[in-house]
């Protein structure tokens, strides 16, 4: 009776191992097609810098796999050069990306990486670079897209060589987030600016990341073309959406107080009497040339509230602007009539003069405007904000407390003295 038993078993085994290699017949042409649509692909690369090489792609199920509708690359911790050789069956799949992000990409191997974008990567149009804001992206990288880039991301530090291997691509550039430039920050932004007849959005701040070292800058000089003595049109003017970025170097010399009522020792001194009045004048002209200005962001809120005080700027720069727009209608607000389509303000951390005539008149030519960001609870900001809950309860309008800012400085400023 037992080996009856065990002969019953040993059939249905068979029965069941014949049904599974059946099985993987069926669906292995389903896996194969299933793959032609995969459209993104990730490869992490384990910290420890071994995960790869234990790994041979032979023995990857889907090594064998044409990915034929792949249009995103994602390479996280790609550590030596030598790794790279071991995805070569994933590089020949790599005809149809658009888009391809680098996370922590090893320093010593950006050179190689670039080569095989240009091999490689016909198609890609799109990069974000994710790494150590103290290295400096490449030039070789920036300049590896043979067709053009459209979108790029770089949180990593740009150098003189960096910035002008980006200006090479004005022509094909729409969207451009770069938040740390070591040098020549206003040429590089004013050349793209001036140069990109399809830019859509520039940003050059991050509200979400920690560490801005070197942040970008516009010198008001710079955007209004002082050295050549009038404004040059631009090829973005009617093409640019969102400008998220500062306007900075405007003298001010009402301006006599650190956000921490300490006296300004460093402000900037007119060379002539209303200099500063008529070089905000004249930046105003230039925003108003962007008609299609979205959302237009002057100020930032960076999360590293340390840096209010103005030390060492060529390190860090400070987070508070005193030498910005005053964003008042006596200052030339109302040269801004024009920006129909404008849905957000954004004066964070600016010592801006917005009071009630001021937020009454954008009400009235501003129609979609939807959210002003950077009202403090105090003056004429406190007025203004009050009057648009009661009357425009569709703008979003939180308001600030300058002491918030302040005490976060002396909490920092104490712990870097204990």
């Amino acid at each position: 009776m037992e080996d009856y038993l065990q002969a019953q078993e040993h059939q249905k085994e068979l029965l069941r191992t014949k049904d599974v290699k059946q099985h993987q017949r069926q669906k292995a042409p389903s896996c194969q097609s299933s793959l032609s649509k995969l459209e993104k692909l990730t490869i992490y690369n384990d910290a420890d810098g071994d995960f790869v090489d234990d790994i041979k792609s032979v023995k990857l199920p889907i090594a064998d796999a044409k990915l034929s509708g792949l249009k995103e690359l994602v390479l996280d911790h790609c550590w030596i050069k030598e790794e790279l050789s071991s995805w070569n069956w994933v590089w020949k799949s790599c005809s149809n990306v658009e888009r391809l992000e680098l996370r922590t990409c090893g320093y010593d191997h950006i050179d190689d990486m670039a080569a095989r974008i240009r091999t490689y990567l016909p198609a890609v149009n799109s990069l974000v670079y994710k790494g150590d804001i103290f290295i400096v992206v490449p030039a070789s990288l920036l300049s590896a897209c043979l067709g053009g880039w459209k979108n790029i991301r770089i949180d990593a530090m740009l150098d003189r060589s960096s910035c002008k291997a980006l200006a090479e691509h004005c022509a094909t550039l729409e969207v451009l987030q770069v938040t740390n430039i070591l040098e020549d920050s206003s040429s590089t932004l004013r050349q793209i600016l001036s140069s990109s007849p399809n830019l859509r959005i520039l940003i050059t701040s991050d509200d979400k990341f920690h560490i801005q070292q070197w942040i970008p800058y516009l010198e008001a000089e710079d955007f209004v073309d002082a050295h050549c003595g009038t404004l040059n049109p631009w090829a973005c003017e009617t093409s640019v959406k969102v400008l998220k970025t500062k306007i900075t170097r405007i003298p001010r010399p009402n301006v006599t107080k650190l956000l921490n009522g300490l006296q300004r020792a460093d402000a900037l001194k007119e060379t002539c009497t209303r200099e500063g009045k008529q070089l905000q004048q004249c930046v105003y002209e230039r925003l108003s040339r962007f008609i299609n200005l979205e959302e237009l962001c002057l100020g930032l809120d960076s999360k590293e509230r340390r840096r209010l005080y103005p030390f060492d700027s060529s390190k860090y720069g400070e987070d508070y602007q005193y030498e910005c727009l005053e964003m008042t209608l006596e200052s030339g607000l109302d040269q801004l009539k024009g920006l129909k389509n404008l849905r957000v303000l954004d004066v964070r951390m600016m010592e801006q003069r917005i009071g009630l005539k001021e937020v009454q008149w954008m009400t009235q030519y501003w129609p979609r405007l939807r959210e002003i960001r950077g009202l403090w609870d105090d003056g004429d900001n406190l007025k203004a904000g009050e009057w648009l809950w009661k009357h425009s309860p569709m703008i979003k309008v939180e308001l600030t407390s300058r002491s918030f800012y302040c005490a976060t400085y002396l909490d920092e400023l104490l712990k870097e003295r204990i």
